[in-house]
């Protein structure tokens, strides 16, 4: 008489039981991740917009002080010229007009304070 093996037909059972109840498991979990993620995108999309409002500001505010330091150097590489070319009467009008006070020191005759 044949014998007859049930233990795999029953494993095969068990197998599909838990295959199915993985699947269930599963589409719970894709189902909770999609509702999550429909929730939790518009919030990004938000705080995304936000960073980049505050990176253009900042930018631009970079640029602004950026461009201000350069007429800043640029000024001063004008006075700079004009201090070269000009004569002692031109360079003691400057003195007087940049400087509230200038302390000239007569031992060592050079400037010692503004």
């Amino acid at each position: 008489m044949p014998v007859f093996d049930i233990s795999l037909p029953l494993n095969l059972l068990l197998l599909l039981v838990l295959l199915f109840f993985q699947r269930r498991s599963l589409q719970r979990l894709l189902k909770h991740f999609w509702v999550t993620w429909q929730q939790h995108r518009p919030r990004r999309k938000e705080q995304n917009e936000r960073e980049i409002a505050h990176w253009e500001a900042r930018t631009s505010e970079t640029e602004k002080i950026a461009l201000e330091l350069a007429l800043c150097v640029e000024a001063i590489d004008k006075i700079n010229q004009l201090w070269e070319l000009g004569d002692d009467e031109n360079k003691q009008g400057m003195a007087r007009n940049l400087f509230s006070y200038i302390v000239y020191d007569l031992d060592i005759q050079r400037i010692a304070g503004i």
